[in-house]
């Protein structure tokens, strides 16, 4: 069996934990080390609490063996640079992370890096894309795989997954959009594996 490709993942919420588990199953990539968010971002909550999801992460790499490391702040980054520098990485995968990845960075994972956004490109690039195409009325959600570049979701498009919105009147714009993340979850790890794949090829 050839060796697997080694990934970073910049990893974070629910659906973050869907691309690294994706990952875990592989028999192509294994997980090298992960980044995630440790605190809420102060636009969700002021007061700055722990993430929800951050114990999941701490549970799921800890039992398999994977670093993880908290980045929260700029000067947390000397972690991340850290192990660029150490150690060989194949490539990055990115899913609900907060900040752009440098192109220094990017440029250090030999076949670069693929990133899953939550919405249809480039329309509903940047911030909250579930929340803007629910109020454009769209129809369908679209999860994108893209390259990673120095603009933010503006790398060439691998692949995408269509997801009906099926949006209930009856229901808040902030019932709907959480509803359609917890549908979508599901995809994040599928979306994973096959734009790792297809980003592969362009080499």
């Amino acid at each position: 069996m050839p060796p697997k490709y080694k990934v970073v993942g910049f990893l974070a919420r629910q659906h973050g934990l869907e691309g690294l588990k994706s990952i875990m199953k592989s028999e192509k990539y294994d997980p090298l080390c992960v980044f995630t968010h440790r605190m809420n971002p102060t636009s969700e909550n002021p007061s700055g609490e722990q993430r929800d999801d951050f114990k999941d992460f701490e549970s799921l790499t800890r039992s398999h063996g994977i670093p993880l490391y908290a980045v929260d702040s700029k000067n947390e980054n000397r972690i991340v640079y850290g192990i660029f520098r150490d150690y060989p990485i194949d490539l990055i995968l990115s899913i609900s992370w907060r900040r752009l990845i440098p192109l220094h960075q990017l440029r250090m994972a030999k076949y670069g890096g693929l990133n899953i956004h939550r919405g249809k490109l480039p329309e509903y690039a940047g911030a909250l894309p579930i929340h803007r195409a629910l109020r454009d009325c769209q129809k369908n959600l679209y999860v994108t795989a893209h390259v990673l570049s120095e603009e933010i979701d503006g790398g060439e498009i691998l692949d995408t997954i269509v997801h009906p919105v099926n949006y209930n009147p009856e229901k808040s714009l902030e019932e709907n959009i959480e509803r359609l993340k917890r549908e979508i979850s599901p995809h994040m790890g599928e979306l994973s594996i096959r734009g790792l794949d297809k980003l592969l090829l362009r080499k």
